[in-house]
């Protein structure tokens, strides 16, 4: 089986488990059901992956995995000390849901350089439909902060910001979240 197609797999996998991860978008707790599964997936990604895959590329992808399963702290660890835009993204999604918005906002602009992506297409194709279909009409306004080619992914540290505490709109929320960790998570095992 090509690499490619050991890549898509894992990811289709990664956003099986997405689908209920991370339902707390701030101060989440560890998620005892996808803690003992991260071994087994930090070890389907390495096969998945070239042989020469950078160590920096591993942290990420191991720290992405942690954030999956709202391990914070771990996650955090990892990344910390990683050079360069995956490094600082992953970082910048930890700050967030923390929550420390300010310090997510400091790791974003270190991570600009990023040309976000989804396999079958541009991340913020994915959000403006998400929210354009999203049941809370507040949400659906939220449109318009992804419908230009380029995702700013302070866009999404401002909605948590400002509506981390109303149950109707975490939900959608909670769905943008995931979505960008699968595009970064893509974007990691692509790099």
């Amino acid at each position: 089986m090509s690499q490619t197609i050991m890549q898509r797999n894992y990811l289709t996998r990664l956003a099986h488990l997405a689908a209920s991860a991370m339902p707390q978008l701030t101060s989440p707790r560890v998620n005892p059901d996808l803690t003992p599964q991260l071994p087994t997936l930090l070890a389907d990604a390495r096969a998945a992956l070239p042989a020469s895959i950078a160590p920096q590329t591993l942290l990420c992808l191991e720290a992405g995995l942690h954030i999956l399963a709202d391990d914070l702290d771990r996650a955090h660890t990892l990344c910390q000390d990683v050079p360069g835009p995956l490094g600082s993204a992953w970082h910048a999604i930890v700050h967030r849901r923390e929550p420390d918005f300010w310090n997510a906002n400091y790791w974003w602009r270190r991570a600009s350089a990023l040309s976000w992506s989804l396999p079958d297409g541009p991340l913020t194709t994915a959000l403006h439909t998400l929210c354009t279909n999203a049941p809370d009409p507040r949400a659906r306004a939220w449109a318009a902060k992804f419908s230009t080619p380029t995702y700013d992914p302070t866009q999404l540290v401002a909605l948590v910001e400002h509506h981390h505490r109303d149950p109707q709109l975490t939900l959608t929320i909670a769905e943008l979240q995931r979505t960008e960790w699968l595009s970064l998570m893509h974007l990691t095992l692509t790099t």
